[in-house]
């Protein structure tokens, strides 16, 4: 858990909003915030949380505030976006617009910078579809696999990842922990988030023809890790052996994996996953070649996985020193969550 010594003597007890002294200068917290964090903002919607942290702080000039979308999407898209936006450069944020959190470690703006704070606030993949359908929570979970893997390596000492998201059903079912794990990113606290604390905070559902719309939050919390460099190792020994929906499966080190023909794509770069297994990994590796280099996490292959109709894929170990890095650790934490599907939900 969060050591709440250094919040006592910054005036910030539990991260509630407040002020301190450090070195002889007034320093006011905006909840689990410091202007003297250097924070980076993912996936920013309308710029409201930015904008709301900027003007608690009073100045910006340790926020890098960035979104998916470009900036005339932006304006586009929401109301206040631009005017959000406008307290942001006035109280001298750094802004970055297009930017994908799941190869944002390759960012020319980014790839030598490190964050106290890195957030990601309700992080969705699209409304593709009901959010209780398998393959949209493959994709979401796609998604949080390449942020963890990318935001693991942007962390100072002492660092934190924080993720806010709703824990009901289905969303609990996209195990936030056990991706970090596979990523050195180890929980060491979990908070209820209430937007009320972040005056100007508005969640926007960003996407579709409703995107400046509120969404519906309901039960959420922030959830934050720390980087943990065993964190994974502990995951992989506590899954050696597990009963999944169509028998055991193993994990081992430099094997292959075998998957559903109809498995879905790991990411929009990605192939459909059919045909014979040399064809596949090459197509993985012309793909890779033809676009930035994804990021490359830490995580077991699996030697067998029986299943009623399957595709032998050799994912080697080796891809990364030759080809860059292929995202197969994606690829493994999504087939080992969609066979545990019938887990229980926790979200104690």
């Amino acid at each position: 858990m969060v050591e709440e010594s250094e919040r006592t003597r910054l005036g910030s007890e539990n991260g509630e909003e407040g002020e301190g002294d450090i070195e002889g200068r007034r320093q006011k917290w905006l909840k689990h915030y410091s202007p003297h964090h250097q924070i980076l903002l993912v996936g920013e919607g309308d710029f409201s949380f930015s904008s709301s942290l900027a003007s608690a702080f009073g100045s910006a000039s340790n926020v890098t505030a960035t979104s998916l979308d470009l900036y005339d999407a932006l304006i586009r898209k929401y109301k206040k976006a631009k005017s959000n936006l406008g307290n942001l450069k006035k109280l001298g944020a750094f802004l970055l617009h297009g930017v994908d959190a799941t190869i944002m470690n390759y960012h020319v703006d980014l790839r030598v910078r490190k964050f106290d704070r890195i957030i990601f606030n309700f992080p969705h993949a699209g409304f593709l579809g009901r959010e209780d359908d398998v393959h949209l929570m493959c994709m979401h979970r796609t998604l949080m696999f390449g942020f963890f893997c990318n935001a693991s390596q942007m962390l100072r000492a002492d660092g934190e990842v924080h993720v806010r998201h709703k824990t009901n059903a289905p969303y609990c079912f996209w195990k936030l922990e056990e991706l970090a794990s596979w990523n050195s990113l180890n929980l060491i606290d979990r908070t209820a988030f209430e937007s009320k604390n972040y005056p100007g905070y508005h969640h926007k559902r960003g996407d579709g023809s409703r995107c400046d719309e509120l969404f519906h939050l309901g039960p959420c919390s922030t959830f934050k890790f720390r980087f943990y460099p065993r964190s994974w190792e502990v995951l992989r020994e506590s899954k050696m052996h597990i009963n999944a929906i169509h028998g055991e499966y193993w994990p081992i080190y430099g094997s292959p994996v075998q998957m559903p023909v109809e498995f879905p794509p790991i990411y929009e770069r990605s192939v459909q996953l059919h045909g014979g297994s040399e064809q596949i990994y090459e197509n993985l590796v012309q793909t890779q070649e033809q676009s930035l280099p994804l990021s490359f996490g830490p995580f077991p292959s699996m030697t067998h996985v029986p299943l009623p109709r399957n595709t032998l894929v050799e994912l080697g170990m080796n891809s990364r020193n030759e080809y860059g890095g292929i995202n197969t650790g994606a690829v493994a934490a999504t087939l080992i969550w969609s066979l545990s599907f019938n887990d229980p939900c926790s979200v104690a």
